[in-house]
């Protein structure tokens, strides 16, 4: 699946990528702001 170039990849799937990518960065920095405050 990789060794398509990335303008053959489809819009519908870069697209949930990119934003499950900013989710998860989300909680990321979330849960590394609750670890500062506990500690």
């Amino acid at each position: 699946m990789n060794r398509l170039p990335r303008q053959l990849r489809p819009e519908w799937v870069v697209t949930p990528c990119r934003r499950l990518l900013a989710r998860f960065r989300l909680y990321y920095s979330h849960m590394i702001l609750s670890l500062k405050k506990v500690g």
